[in-house]
């Protein structure tokens, strides 16, 4: 295995394959970072750690890469992961407690450790065998740090290759966390098992303030096989904050759990989609604000592992457009009315054109009571209304209030959904009148030639109001008009207008 002791480093483009630390540390099978010198400072760039063991007879932490980094007495230590595979390790094979199948990743002592995972799979890794372990992909101790993991892919780990019998039930088939605030962002946790917290294990109890933010993450599937499993997320501890935005859950028997007797757990669901399969979206004493939609997933296919979805997907279009505006695949969203729940982004193959028929709009008096609208789309969704006038009419959904004299000028729009692309929009106007006005039209006749040099000439006509009409010269260099005489001044084209 690979030793690294020196701060700063930065190690890029490796496979570190087969590694066995048994009979020595027992850390880090692939790759240890730590040791006697302090290491405040790692990156780790286009790597593949794979098939690698921490120990083979005795209890192993971090079986493909273990991280033990920080100085109490200085800044908060930084391990930065990007473009990393961390693939079939594991912790031990033997009969004792392991955390940390594919990676083990702590602050020494009480230093902070912030961590960012970006571009990450961690896949098919096991941290124990028979014994009580914890964290089969990841197991975090980060001593009041943070970790972030984005556009990163959490599959098929397992904390335990049987349910153990031996030191109580194992945690965090995906991710194990202790002592530290964790962001997930475009992050797909499926196929992993924990026996408690199948995809994620929050250990709450040694510090106080602990956040976990879900943003854009699918959490399918975790749970050992020929089982309903049991809670996606469980959390043990007091005094936790954890908010779930655009988060997809299906496949367990219960979302998030805690014990019964947890205190000051808090659980904020902004936009998240819960299949209907999942028999509770909340077990324990958990405060929860906010409603979990009910739904179809409508994966593509999740017996084969793909998690992308269909058009028959109820977490199409029901995001909230938070940031970031690219999917787990780098596809930019949203692509239909609003960003879709998950880490991916539907995309149709072809998506169907529409249009809109909104009938003209007769006129209207002011004072006349608000009135309806009614347009249709060719593709049968709903139509909305906008006022492109606002300061002479109104538009609250499909009802127009009138507000004074002028144009009214009304939009019907369709916005698309997951598979047709947007109306062109149409507008149409309409005049609000004055109730105490009637309308009136001029009678004036057309005009016949003239000379240049001919004596100024009388014009003539009226007003079917009877009220006297004004004449107006648009052509001033050719001709003018003072009252209802026109004097011809050049060769050229005169234009008269009468009101």
């Amino acid at each position: 295995p690979l030793t690294v002791n020196a701060d700063g480093v930065q190690i890029n483009g490796f496979t570190i394959r087969n590694g066995n630390t048994t009979g020595g540390d027992r850390y880090g099978g692939g790759l240890y970072i730590g040791g006697v010198n302090v290491v405040n400072r790692a990156t780790l760039r286009n790597l593949r750690i794979e098939n690698n063991i921490a120990s083979t007879v005795e209890s192993g932490e971090g079986g493909g890469l273990m991280a033990a980094m920080g100085n109490t007495f200085q800044s908060p230590a930084q391990l930065t992961l990007s473009n990393v595979t961390v693939i079939n390790n594991k912790a031990t094979t033997g009969h004792l407690g392991a955390s940390g199948g594919g990676m083990n990743i702590q602050g020494v002592g009480n230093s902070i450790l912030n961590v960012d995972l970006t571009n990450v799979t961690v896949q098919e890794n096991i941290a124990g065998n028979d014994f009580s372990s914890s964290g089969g992909g990841i197991a975090l101790s980060l001593n009041g740090g943070r970790a972030t993991i984005r556009q990163s892919r959490i599959l098929g780990n397992q904390a335990a290759v049987i349910d153990t019998f031996l030191g109580g039930p194992s945690n965090g088939g995906g991710i194990y966390l202790t002592n530290g605030s964790l962001l997930l962002e475009n992050v797909l946790l499926a196929g992993n098992d924990g026996e408690r917290g199948d995809a994620i294990w929050i250990d709450a109890t040694s510090q106080t303030d602990m956040v976990i933010g879900l943003n854009y993450v699918t959490i399918a599937d975790n749970h050992r096989a020929n089982s309903t499993g049991n809670s996606a997320i469980e959390m043990l501890g007091n005094t936790l904050g954890i908010v779930a935005a655009n988060t997809l859950f299906s496949g367990s028997a219960t979302a998030f759990a805690a014990p019964a007797n947890a205190q000051a757990i808090t659980l904020d669901l902004q936009n998240m989609l819960v299949a209907e399969s999942v028999t509770a979206v909340v077990s324990g004493a958990i405060a929860t604000t906010g409603q979990a939609l009910r739904g179809n997933p409508g994966f593509v296919n999740a017996t084969s592992g793909d998690y992308h979805l269909t058009a028959a997907s109820d977490a199409v279009d029901a995001g909230n457009n938070l940031p970031p505006l690219v999917d787990l695949d780098g596809l930019s969203r949203p692509k239909g009315s609003a960003s879709d729940i998950g880490a991916y982004e539907f995309v149709p193959a072809n998506l169907e054109n529409q249009t809109i028929t909104f009938a003209p709009l007769a006129d209207r008096l002011l004072g006349d009571p608000p009135f309806a609208l009614s347009a249709t789309a060719s593709s049968g969704l709903p139509v909305s209304f906008a006022a492109l006038t606002p300061a002479v009419c109104t538009v609250s959904s499909t009802s127009v209030t009138l507000l004074t004299t002028g144009t009214c000028t009304i939009e019907a729009a369709q916005a698309g959904d997951a598979s047709h692309n947007p109306a062109p929009p149409v507008a149409r106007s309409f005049a609000v009148k004055s109730p105490t006005k009637s309308d009136q039209s001029i009678t004036f006749g057309p005009l016949g030639d003239k000379a240049l040099g001919d004596l100024p000439f009388v014009l003539s006509a009226t007003a079917s109001s009877g009220l006297p009409v004004h004449f107006l010269s648009e052509s001033a260099t050719t001709c003018t008009v003072n009252g209802n005489t026109v004097t011809l001044l050049a060769i050229g084209t005169c234009t008269i207008t009468a009101t």
